[in-house]
């Protein structure tokens, strides 16, 4: 940044520049276009309710060209990740198209859109630490918290909006996008499709405040300013799935405050007395006082009609993990087909969208692939969520709790979340290869030599 310049970024305290060194500029391509997908995957839903609603089905794999260009950029460079997770999904996702068109549905587009679902975008996952290291994770963590402010102010707007306002529009504007909450207040979507890509969201950027506060270690007008974001955006969005996945990320966070440096305490004092002047100053707001009450009273409601707050949470996750189990005796041996448990495959087989296999992840796959096959995804999909703790912990153990606090928000939506909804299966694969990315630390920046990573971190990056 040239002097006498002044961007959005530096005016909130989150300034920094992308690296610049020789051996990035070679790769510059290859991370625009992921940075792009990352831009798309925020806008998309937008995209689809607002801006071009006519287009909206076509507008749902969007990300997918992009993706394509990527790995075959990727290629060029000899970065495409040729490793033992992606060759597994691939020769696994062979074998359900096969069945599902010898032995299930036998609808060639709906077979297709399972394949996209389960193979296309999960290579980005190790391409990322091919490309991006920790400075490059801290550059995104400071746009994702710039883009946090007007994305909470948003939900309040469509959170105080009647259900027919143009805010609230659905995809293809037809009807609205946010479901029934409490009190005739919709869970609002933001720029999403729906509710779920506000929970993973602010999930996310709980961890990137975290991100940018282990490295500046102190608390400037843009980390006031997309805290207090982040705390409004949970109870206006009357989303526990929202609040939980905030609240999970930001007890690893406090715990990762233990390893990022020196001062930890003095950290963690300051951090102290801002969350209780914003708590103070937010329970002021009208706005807060009405998202908080909905919030209640929805919580209220659900536990009651669950049997309480522990089967309305712990039950219920529970009950995802058990179903598959009764699931798998009862599809046959080869599934129902892939992509049948997607609301694309349930609009071509059934002229209506809706879950044909079920709400769970784990139920669907085994609705769809049958007991064997389903439950190799399954056992493939923990294996990579523990293959990512296990890169994290290294880097925790080494005074990098980056890796770890940015799992926190990914690690559910990798192992359980509904990847035939293509904002879930974006950002799982997006921001787990965020994850395998901040593990890398340079140690040497030369203009004129590559840079070097500590010998302890270069592991996590998957080799071809």
């Amino acid at each position: 940044m040239s002097a006498g310049k002044t961007s959005l970024s530096s005016l909130l305290g989150f300034s920094y520049l992308e690296p610049v060194t020789p051996q990035d500029r070679s790769l510059r391509l290859l991370r625009n276009l992921i940075y792009l997908y990352a831009i798309v995957w925020l806008l998309e839903g937008g995209l689809r309710r607002w801006v071009f609603p006519q287009l909206a089905d076509p507008l749902l794999l969007i990300r997918d060209p992009l993706v394509l260009l990527i790995y075959l950029v990727a290629i060029g460079k000899n970065k495409f990740p040729f490793n033992g997770f992606v060759i597994f999904c691939w020769v696994m996702t062979f074998l359900s198209f096969g069945m599902a068109m010898a032995f299930g549905h036998g609808n060639i587009l709906v077979a297709l859109y399972g394949v996209r679902t389960m193979a296309l975008h999960i290579p980005l996952i190790f391409l990322m630490p091919r490309v991006f290291d920790l400075r490059h994770v801290q550059f995104m963590a400071r746009w994702m918290l710039i883009f946090t402010v007007p994305m909470a102010a948003l939900l309040t707007i469509q959170f105080l909006s009647p259900p027919t306002a143009w805010v609230n529009k659905g995809v293809g504007g037809i009807g609205t996008a946010g479901f029934f909450g409490a009190m005739g207040k919709l869970r609002a979507p933001g720029t999403f499709s729906f509710v779920t890509g506000p929970a993973l969201f602010f999930a996310f950027s709980t961890s990137a405040w975290f991100t940018i506060l282990y490295r500046r270690r102190r608390l400037g007008l843009g980390m006031l300013l997309a805290g207090g974001a982040i705390a409004l955006a949970c109870p206006v969005s009357i989303s526990r799935s929202l609040l939980l996945g905030c609240a999970i990320v930001f007890l690893v966070g406090l715990i990762g405050l233990s390893r990022s440096g020196k001062n930890q305490m003095a950290l963690a004092i300051r951090l102290t007395i801002a969350m209780v002047i914003l708590g103070v100053g937010l329970s002021f707001s009208k706005t807060f006082k009405e998202g908080t009450a909905a919030f209640a009273d929805r919580w209220q409601t659900s536990a009651t009609q669950g049997g309480g707050a522990t089967n309305a949470v712990v039950f219920r996750f529970l009950d995802d993990i058990i179903s598959p189990i009764q699931i798998g005796f009862e599809a046959p041996l080869f599934g129902y087909g892939i992509g049948i448990g997607s609301n694309f495959g349930a609009k071509l087989l059934l002229g209506r969208f809706g879950f044909i296999a079920g709400e769970g992840e784990f139920e669907r796959m085994v609705y769809e692939n049958g007991l064997i096959l389903g439950w190799s995804f399954l056992m493939w999909r923990i294996l990579i969520v523990i293959y990512l703790v296990r890169a994290a912990w290294k880097s925790f153990k080494e005074s990098n709790p980056v890796p770890m606090v940015i799992l926190a928000s990914s690690a559910l939506p990798l192992a359980m979340g509904q990847w035939s909804q293509p904002t879930s299966l974006g950002f799982a694969c997006f921001v787990s290869g965020l994850v395998l990315a901040a593990t890398r630390v340079p140690v040497v920046r030369v203009k004129s030599a590559p840079v070097s990573y500590r010998p302890a971190t270069t592991t996590s990056e998957l080799s071809a």
